[in-house]
């Protein structure tokens, strides 16, 4: 649905040169909705001097390391955030009100925390009940919270989120919603673990503790099936591992990259780690959708504490508690040949012991992989009473038992005791953070002020504070703190607002903001210097000077909805758009002023208002005359079809609302049909749309002028070709684009393999449904990929094409050269370096900075006589 005008635009009038690799990037990687540091990576990849590789190769290799970068430097909407922006969360529980608690930070004027007004902290269940042990803390998508928790008063398992959320009843806190999803047995609902799935699904992981059950329990809500319905009918809870013996505590859920749920958990009667993923049908467990499996059963007691998550190349790793050698411990799924995990332990899985001393270390365990792609885990040392943190480095480190990890003590006070509950997540930046428990060293009553509290402790790198005798590279902070009357701060769990919540990026302001269309331009004279936030939306003071931000229609209507932006000879923007609250198609032109508009720069016009409801999935270009077409669906019930208007020297068809234009309905065949729409014009003048017919779930082309092929439209100026039908869904999200010898290529989804396709028109013998065409998988992972397609071609005659990848919420890009994989590219801090982003704060007027240094290394096509390596060092501009 992305058009491809800023390639024409490039290539025509004073960009003779035609669109660079650069250029084009920077377009797909905003026009997806998403700035990235790639801008500055290729870039510096392109003049690189010290590399045997063409810039061909270069080119070729771009998607892999955009990959790589998207995956490790999570730094997507918005570069210009630090930890006080994009806000830590933290739940615990209050033991003296029994309640449970949240903690959001929020820099100054806080409320509901003792001693710290950097936070607010509010009791969100705070019943007659005894709720709140057993928290986990998540996310979803659009921004908001979720809380899984135990209440021990009714023995249930319970959910708290807010904003958005329905279901369940108003909290103690009437801003949250509180479900009671699992109370069907005596005892069920500690240790839970909560996550979303890659379709924005909730799923809780917890211990069903009911004399004679004893066992491991999923809840999940929301296109699951499989189980039973829980207390909350909205929810499914299935019965993971019941085999008669006391297993299931300590859970802790992840996502694989295919999007399957891993639980891992205690086995209390075989003192054993076990791992639960679920298949879907043909498992071991009891629920044969699960497969279940003992990963580390030596003749210790080892299992409890643990933390299961996913690396970035897809493998898992398990941290856990040794209680017999009192030793922190990890596993790492191998496949074959792994070591470690005792006799009777899986050989799938390498199990080492991190700190294995004749001290008792490893409670509490929290495991995380950073930004570089490193595993990191923080625990309890409970001979020192401190908290501590081990980081995989591969090989030189420091730990007492593994020199492949890190270890480093972060808060340490001989007279109290810190670290336990502790919780470890990443802001946006790449710097950890850790949410923990200082407890009391005798009894909470009359405990000092630093027992008894929730604590933060935050990455800094030098000149820490508040961390007693640990390390000054961290910064402790006590976030809520009884003051020796009281206990908050146990069963803690940390996450960070997502990075989207917090910015609206270019395809954003097209598409509109609070009902209204919405426009940038460039106004500066160095557009591809660093990462560049436009704006959110259009502030004042502006948050990038470099840019205009106009607002074009905002009237009383909702418009701006399937937005697409063209260049007309003259370089005035024209935006096709939908107006949601008039269901019509409206054309805005720049004419600079004198408009009808919200804008008088603009005209703005309702070109077709004919039915119930016409104009979504618009598209805009210029014909080689310099009129503008535009092409769009009809939704009107009972019409349900593919349309085009244009403007000026155009026969056919019959005139629209505004009578200037003419409207044709191209394909209406009595089904449905029309939509994800993308027109282009061919070397000699003929316009092509492409498009999604609903009804067969197929890939459409239609053309007018000189095509052979298919069958008359619905007009029959016009011949309609189902491109793709093979038995799939296919066929949405289209982009449509013309290479060097003039031929057509479309860009789609398939639906039901979740992939992306391309269709390339070869006259004959091709191998799609229409033989005229051939069609190829270009991107078909375990991931749900191919929304928000967008196709262009490089001067060098090179196909692009720019896409989503659903489960991760990423840019994705593929190019016909053949590229490296993500797995032989490794994004590395620079010497010296102790975070990948440093935010350089400076005073008004001057404006503050990021500065970036990171390392690229890879071999193209994995051969080692291509080897390449790039350090990246720039500084960036806030705004």
């Amino acid at each position: 649905m992305v058009s491809s005008d800023f390639f024409s635009k490039y290539t025509s009038k004073k960009y003779k040169k035609g669109l660079t690799l650069l250029e084009l990037l920077i377009y797909i990687t905003i026009s997806s909705g998403v700035v990235i540091v790639i801008v500055a990576l290729v870039a510096a990849l392109l003049r690189s001097s010290n590399t045997s590789n063409s810039t061909a190769e270069v080119r070729q290799n771009a998607s892999a390391v955009s990959q790589k970068i998207t995956q490790l430097i999570q730094t997507a909407s918005n570069i210009s955030t630090d930890p006080t922006t994009k806000y830590p969360w933290v739940s615990y529980y209050d033991v003296t009100a029994q309640a449970l608690a949240v903690a959001q930070y929020v820099g100054t004027g806080g409320t509901g925390c003792t001693g710290n007004t950097a936070w607010t902290c509010v009791r969100v269940d705070d019943t007659a009940n005894n709720v709140g042990q057993f928290t986990s803390i998540v996310f979803d998508s659009s921004g908001n919270p979720w809380v899984s928790y135990y209440d021990l008063t009714n023995t249930s398992l319970k959910v708290a989120s807010k904003g958005g959320v329905t279901g369940g009843a108003a909290c103690t806190d009437t801003a949250w919603n509180c479900t009671t999803v699992d109370n069907t047995a005596t005892a069920t609902g500690q240790y839970t673990s909560i996550a979303f799935d890659s379709s924005g699904n909730p799923w809780v992981s917890y211990y069903d503790s009911t004399a004679g059950n004893l066992a491991l329990k999923v809840a999940s809500k929301g296109g699951v099936t499989g189980g039973a319905a829980c207390t909350d009918t909205a929810w499914n809870c299935t019965t993971v591992d019941n085999t008669g013996t006391d297993t299931g505590q300590y859970t802790s859920i992840s996502f694989d990259t295919s999007g399957n749920a891993w639980v891992s958990y205690y086995d209390l009667s075989n003192t054993s780690l076990k791992v639960a993923n679920r298949v879907g049908s043909g498992g071991n467990c009891t629920s044969t959708t699960w497969n279940c499996t003992t990963i580390d059963n030596d003749t210790d007691d080892t299992g409890s504490y643990n933390s299961v998550v996913f690396d970035f190349a897809g493998t898992p790793w398990v941290s856990y508690y040794d209680n017999t050698a009192s030793a922190i411990m990890v596993a790492k799924y191998v496949g074959s040949g792994g070591s470690g995990c005792g006799t009777s332990g899986s050989t799938v899985w390498t199990c080492v012991a991190i700190e294995d001393t004749a001290s008792d270390i490893g409670q509490y365990s929290s495991l995380a992989i950073d930004l570089s792609g490193k595993p990191e885990i923080t625990y309890f040392d409970n001979s020192a009473k401190a908290m501590k943190i081990a980081i995989y480095v591969g090989s030189g480190g420091n730990c007492a038992t593994s020199t492949a990890w890190n270890c480093t003590t972060v808060h340490d006070n001989a007279s109290d005791n810190f670290g336990q509950y502790t919780s470890i997540n990443f802001d946006n930046l790449g710097s950890t953070w850790a949410s923990y428990y200082s407890g009391a060293t005798t009894s909470c009553d009359n405990a000092p002020s630093s027992e008894c509290s929730l604590n933060v402790a935050y990455y800094v790198g030098s000149n820490g504070t508040g961390c007693g005798t640990g390390s000054t590279a961290w910064t402790c902070v006590i976030v809520d703190n009884p003051t020796g009357t009281g206990d908050f701060g146990s069963f803690t769990s940390i996450a960070f607002e997502p990075t989207s919540k917090q910015s609206d990026t270019l395809d954003m302001a097209i598409n509109g903001v609070n009902n209204r269309i919405m426009v940038t331009s460039l106004v500066g004279s160095n557009p591809l210097n660093g990462v560049r936030l436009i704006d959110s939306p259009c502030s004042d003071p502006p948050q990038n000077p470099d840019w205009n931000c106009s607002i074009i229609d905002d009237p009383a209507n909702s418009v701006g909805l399937y937005s697409s932006l063209a260049i007309d000879s003259a370089g005035n923007p024209w935006v096709s758009y939908y107006d949601s609250t008039a269901t019509s198609l409206k054309v805005a032109k720049y004419i600079g002023s004198g408009g009808n508009c919200t804008s008088t720069a603009w005209n703005c016009t309702t070109v077709d208002n004919t039915s119930t409801s016409t104009g979504q999935f618009t598209s805009i270009k210029f014909d080689v005359s310099g009129n503008p077409w535009v092409s769009y669906y009809d939704s009107t019930a009972g019409n349900l079809a593919l349309k085009v208007a244009s403007k000026g020297g155009v026969t056919g068809g019959v005139a629209c609302t505004d009578t200037a234009w003419n409207c044709t309905t191209v394909d209406n065949t009595g089904t449905d049909t029309g939509s994800y729409t993308s027109i282009a014009f061919d070397a000699s003048g003929n316009p092509w749309v492409s498009y999604y017919d609903i009804t067969s779930t197929s890939l459409k082309v239609a053309s007018k002028g000189g095509v052979t092929g298919g069958a008359a439209c619905t007009d029959t100026a016009w011949n309609c070709i189902t491109v793709d039908n093979q038995g799939n869904n296919v066929g949405d999200w289209t982009s449509i684009a013309f290479d060097a010898s003039g031929n057509p290529w479309v860009s789609y989804r398939d639906v039901t393999a979740t992939g992306l396709k391309v269709a390339n028109y070869v006259g004959s013998g091709g191998n799609c449904t229409s033989t005229a065409w051939n069609c190829t998988t270009v991107d078909d992972p375990v991931n749900d990929v191919g929304n928000y397609t967008s196709i262009a071609f490089d001067p060098s005659g090179n196909a692009w094409i720019s896409y989503q990848d659903n489960t991760v919420a990423t840019l994705r890009v593929a190019n016909l050269g053949q590229a490296i994989t993500s797995s032989k590219v490794y994004i590395i801090k620079c010497a010296g370096e102790v975070n990948y982003f440093i935010k350089i704060d400076n005073p008004a007027p001057t404006k503050d900075a990021v500065r970036y240094c990171f390392k690229v290394n890879y071999a193209t096509g994995g051969d080692p006589t291509k080897a390449f390596s790039q350090e990246i060092r720039s500084t960036v501009s806030l705004r």
